[in-house]
């Protein structure tokens, strides 16, 4: 019923499961940074247009180099680019994190951080976009439904954990929370049927 598939297989229900928790869980995490980074500047700053600054340079990728990553997909398989995107997150943000910690950070050191956290994230979500549609087949429609749940209770659960955990611990620990969420999601990721063509797409 699928003559279009070529080189991947439908996912099974255990592995639609187990992509909706790894995104459920990443979603947790960017909700953490997202109390996290604006908190980091204003305690190293207390600047406001600093915060500024780094909320343009987290949001800029979708621009550039968002437009030319978007045209890798073409190129490249989705699961390279999926690994790219979330191993790269999980090692941006665990550094920012040791490079924070309870020290004073130059301000460029967040910026960078920001701006490679939203670029390699267009890695995976641009991969995720075009390889859906082939793994879930029929089942896209309610995947995707699920997907939007499991983003709006995290987008609720996950800044109310991040604002508890950073009043006890600081705000740079919300960072390890982000990484970590990556690097599960990431191991997730070895477990699905991606399409290994990009001309299957």
């Amino acid at each position: 019923n699928h003559p279009e598939v070529n080189d991947v297989s439908l996912a099974k229900p255990w592995q639609r499961r187990l992509h909706l928790t790894g995104m459920w869980v990443n979603s947790l995490g960017g909700g953490a940074y997202n109390i996290a980074l604006p908190l980091i500047v204003l305690q190293t700053s207390g600047s406001l247009a600093q915060m500024s600054i780094v909320a343009v340079a987290s949001q800029l990728p979708k621009a550039f180099p968002g437009v030319l990553i978007g045209g890798l997909a073409d190129r490249m398989s989705p699961r390279a680019m999926t690994h790219i995107g979330y191993w790269g997150q999980a090692l941006v943000v665990a550094a920012m994190a040791l490079l924070i910690g309870p020290w004073h950070t130059p301000f460029w050191v967040l910026v960078l951080g920001a701006f490679l956290r939203g670029s390699l994230d267009m890695f995976a979500r641009t991969a995720t976009f075009v390889a859906i549609p082939k793994m879930y087949g029929d089942g896209t429609a309610k995947f995707n439904a699920a997907v939007s749940t499991a983003w709006t209770s995290a987008s609720i659960v996950g800044p109310a954990i991040g604002g508890a955990l950073s009043a006890v611990w600081g705000p740079w620990w919300l960072l390890a929370v982000d990484a970590v969420s990556f690097t599960v999601i990431a191991l997730i990721m070895n477990f699905l049927p991606w399409p290994e063509r990009p001309s299957s797409l």
